[in-house]
């Protein structure tokens, strides 16, 4: 486990804890105020705000450069549509390399779907298919990969995406 941020501890300056003994804690951008609001276990942070490109922004650390199988576990409230338009959930990469990044997608797959990349363009892409995510309610989402030709999305617990892939090899220092 290199990251685990459950949202109960959030500072007035921004700070988010990284409860995990990696210690990649995190600084809320783009926030005009802390949205802490209740989630599906204590706390949760409220990203819903059309007006900025809201998040929480982890300095690079060597921790986050998956180099082998990879679990990526959120729980995510949406509240409108992804339709035409893709709403980042997870993100470990930059514009000129490769990474890997979980999103709310409406263009890339189907609306209202999930969608996972790895290895920037030329490696993977898994999806589900349309409208698996309910919105205004708290869906479980869960990406494993085991890092040799396998990829699955879950949501709720039953598998709604897979594909074969390329060995997944990950070295962003971003």
């Amino acid at each position: 486990l290199v990251g685990y941020w459950n949202f109960e501890s959030v500072l007035t300056n921004g700070t988010v804890f990284d409860n995990s003994s990696y210690g990649n804690d995190g600084i809320l951008y783009n926030h005009s105020t802390n949205k802490t609001v209740t989630g599906m276990r204590g706390s949760a942070l409220s990203f819903y705000d059309s007006s900025a490109n809201t998040s929480i922004v982890i300095p690079d650390s060597s921790s986050l450069d998956i180099t082998g199988a990879l679990t990526i576990s959120v729980w995510i409230y949406p509240e409108s549509t992804a339709a035409l338009q893709q709403k980042g959930i997870v993100t470990k990469s930059s514009v000129t390399s490769d990474g890997y990044s979980m999103i709310f997608d409406g263009i890339n797959c189907a609306t209202n779907s999930i969608s996972v990349k790895y290895g920037g363009s030329t490696k993977g892409n898994t999806c589900t298919g349309a409208d698996v995510i309910t919105l205004n309610e708290w869906n479980h989402v869960v990406y494993t990969s085991d890092a040799t030709s396998n990829s699955y999305i879950y949501v709720n617990g039953v598998q709604k995406g897979t594909t074969a892939h390329d060995p997944f090899v990950q070295g962003v220092n971003d």
